[in-house]
């Protein structure tokens, strides 16, 4: 076990090493820093949130925001993307232990995903690969908590249950007997992001799988999905999938 997990760091280290020199060679060949699409470390910062509350379905849908960002990054090249990937699975790894999941557990798992990720041969297979093992995250936080976690879990719920109707962090706090500026607080500092962001990602998450598994009309899914304004649905699901609903279909 010990030697597989010496092995995993090593293997680690020797991917974010690569990750660095390619980022850095690719700058070089570029024209300019100014004119590189950025980075999308908010992403990341995202993806860790949706992890911290077991949100399974958000953390799905974030990581599959950021690596659509992250094929824009790397322009869809194979290695660079697999490399990316592997610091996506390292960051979230690390992101684990230092919440107080088992050290050696955490790493040893991560070291086989990654050595899973670089089997693969598609990029898409990466997506799918890391969207199936999301859980090697999720279930290992889940013996992990404390206060804020606990009710920002409160507030996931809450969402899941009635994203449909006209739901806000004022109704949520009276019905769970919290300030509703306290609960804003507590939230982006668990999920990296607001509550407003936080609700679209459910409600679009809603929309992709009616989209996909039903004939409702894309006005009838907006609505059964809380979106009320059309236009303001296609914008929003857009800004999150990189398509509108008339393309994802």
């Amino acid at each position: 076990m010990e030697k597989c997990i010496r092995q995993g760091d090593h293997r680690e280290k020797s991917l974010l090493e690569q990750a660095r020199i390619d980022a850095s060679l690719h700058m070089y060949l570029e024209s300019g820093i100014s004119e590189r699409q950025d980075y999308p470390f908010e992403l990341e910062n995202k993806l860790i949130g949706c992890v911290n509350i077991f949100d399974n379905e958000g953390t799905v849908s974030v990581f599959r925001e950021l690596f659509m960002q992250i094929r824009k990054y790397e322009e869809d090249k194979l290695d660079r993307i697999k490399v990316r990937a592997a610091e996506i699975c390292t960051l979230l790894s690390r992101a684990c232990i230092a919440r107080g999941t088992e050290n050696a557990l955490q790493m040893h798992l991560n070291y086989l995903l990654i050595e899973n990720l670089n089997r693969v041969r598609t990029i898409e297979e990466i997506e799918e690969l890391i969207c199936r093992n999301m859980d090697i995250y999720l279930d290992n936080l889940k013996y992990i908590d404390d206060g804020s976690n606990r009710l920002v879990r409160k507030v996931s719920r809450y969402v899941m249950q009635y994203f449909p109707e006209n739901i806000s962090l004022s109704k949520i706090g009276a019905a769970l007997d919290v300030n509703p500026k306290y609960l804003s607080t507590q939230f982006c500092q668990v999920t990296g992001m607001n509550f407003r962001e936080y609700l679209n990602r459910v409600r679009i998450e809603e929309a992709r799988r009616l989209i996909v598994n039903t004939n409702y009309t894309l006005l009838e899914i907006a609505i059964a999905c809380g979106f009320h304004d059309q236009s303001y649905f296609t914008k929003i699901f857009k800004k999150i999938t990189g398509k509108t609903p008339r393309q994802y279909r």
